[in-house]
């Protein structure tokens, strides 16, 4: 599309991001998970958490990818969900202070995240179409999860 991160995409997540950080306070330093980091809704999400000062954790499915996103310095941490310690890595990399996670996804990535001892504010941006053989157990909503 012409329109790039004006258009749909880029409009998906600044609504989002901006209005969950005005209603439920997104600060300087907090955690902020985002999956499909890469893509194109998920990339605008992460440089506009980025601007506000959060340490953002990007999820990806490559390193190719986690390493663009280090390069474009649109996360603190890009964390390739492939990788057989992606569990750990992402737990370690949280430190158990997740303030919000944005979810373009699902499944499996979306439990771990919403596991965490004070779990986050979840945004979802993904449709229920998505391939995965998990089954979606979390619904959207702009309401804490604190």
């Amino acid at each position: 599309s012409i329109l790039g991160a004006v258009g749909q995409t880029g409009l998906t997540a600044f609504f989002g991001i901006e209005r969950l950080a005005a209603t439920h306070g997104l600060h300087l330093g907090d955690v902020v998970v985002v999956s499909a980091a890469a893509g194109a809704v998920g990339s605008v999400a992460c440089a506009l958490a980025r601007r506000r000062g959060c340490t953002v954790i990007g999820v990806c499915g490559s390193d190719d990818k986690a390493a663009w996103l280090m390069e474009q310095q649109l996360c603190s941490q890009a964390l390739n969900y492939r990788h057989a310690n992606f569990g750990p890595a992402l737990a370690q990399a949280c430190d158990g202070r997740v303030a919000m996670y944005w979810d373009n996804v699902g499944g499996v990535i979306s439990d771990l995240v919403c596991c965490c001892p004070a779990p986050p504010i979840y945004a979802c941006a993904h449709t229920p179409t998505h391939t995965h053989t998990h089954t979606h157990t979390h619904t959207h909503t702009d309401a804490p999860r604190r």
